[in-house]
Order: C-alpha cells, then sequence, then structure tokens
C-alpha cells in the first residue's frame, strides 16, 4: 500500500497531526516526515500518533517548496512511497483544519494541462482534511482524460473566496462529463464561456 508523505511545517499544527495520521488508513495512510535525512527501515517513519503525543520535526518553519524538494529527491527511496503528492499541514490547517495537496505534474501528461500551465512543477489544492482521500485518489488514478479537465482547467472556478477548493463539485462536474480536456483553449471557450475557469 503506498503512503503519502506528510510534513508539519508549523508548531501550532502539531496537535493536527494525530487526525491526519488517523484518516482512512486503509485507501489512503499518511507518513510524518520528521527528519531531512531518509530514515533507515528500523526507524521507519511514523504512521500513528496518539492525541498529544509530543514529535519533532526539521521541517517547522520550512516552506512548502523545501517539503516538495525534498519528497522529490527522496520519494524513489522506497517503494511504499505515492510519488509526486504531498500533504502539508501548517499555521492555517490549525486555525480552520484544512491542509494542501500538493501534485507533481509530469511531462508525460503535459497535453492535459491548460495552456500556460507548465509540466514539471508542483500544483497545490487546499481541502478540508477529511476530502484530503478522495482528491488523493482523483489525482492522478482517475482517468486523466476524464479529470484533469476539471481539476486544471476549471481549478480557479472550484476555490471559494477562502482558497479552499470544493472537492464534491469537482466529482459532481467529473460524473456530469465535465471532465475532458478540450483540444484547445479556444473550443473551451466556446463551451463553458470564455472567463469561466
Amino acid at each position: 500500500m503506498s503512503r503519502v508523505f506528510l510534513f508539519c511545517i508549523a508548531e501550532e499544527a502539531k496537535p493536527f497531526i494525530p487526525r491526519l495520521l488517523a484518516l482512512d488508513k486503509i485507501s489512503y495512510p499518511f507518513i510524518l516526515v520528521q527528519s531531512r535525512e531518509f530514515p533507515a527501515e528500523a526507524d521507519w517513519f511514523k504512521e500513528t500518533l496518539a492525541d498529544g503525543e509530543p514529535f519533532e520535526s526539521d521541517f517547522i518553519g520550512a516552506s512548502a517548496a523545501d517539503c516538495t524538494a525534498w519528497a522529490l529527491e527522496h520519494q524513489v527511496q522506497h517503494n511504499q512511497i505515492d510519488q509526486d503528492k504531498v500533504a502539508i499541514v501548517d499555521a492555517r490547517s490549525a486555525e480552520d483544519e484544512t491542509i494542501e495537496l500538493r501534485f507533481y505534474v509530469r511531462d508525460v501528461v503535459a497535453n492535459l494541462l491548460r495552456p500556460g500551465q507548465q509540466s514539471n512543477a508542483w500544483y497545490d489544492f487546499r481541502v478540508p482534511y477529511q476530502k484530503a482521500p478522495r482528491l488523493l485518489t482523483d489525482l492522478p488514478y482517475g482517468d486523466a482524460d476524464e479529470t484533469y479537465g476539471v481539476y486544471f482547467w476549471r481549478r480557479d472556478g472550484l476555490v471559494d473566496e477562502r482558497g479552499v477548493f470544493d472537492v464534491e463539485k469537482a466529482e459532481e462536474l467529473i460524473l456530469q462529463g465535465e471532465g475532458f480536456v478540450p483540444l484547445d483553449e479556444e473550443a473551451w471557450d466556446g463551451l463553458h464561456g470564455k472567463n469561466e475557469e
């Protein structure tokens, strides 16, 4: 079973980590990255924490870019790591129980991105933590031809005023056949209106 790197970058968010580690362990377990050194097998990443259990992290105060760079460098070191995905818990997570999920989009699917979007780059989605397993399953394991038109072409229109991505609405659009990537941006504008994201 693949596991997703989980980074805690804010001291005040530490109490939130046990809930994330307990979240839907069957479909999408997280593993807590505490050290900038990849652990030996005997010192594997933490997969559970009791409420209030203390832990240390070398990533307190780090940026999201620090976390994603570390993930790209180290994700190939073990076959249980789900590559090109990370979860980040920050100061905002402590306030509103959202987390940031980041996905690295490689050249192999560059043709599915909207014009102007770059491949070999990270894309972020802030979601309520309970919705994280659903988004982690949809990207990239959903049929890319049926999902990228929503998650990348329509992303901005699915983010609310707080910057939170609407996972339910995205899934609804995919079920309605709105997930297909258009042949070009002009075709997209003709189908969905010039200014719709």
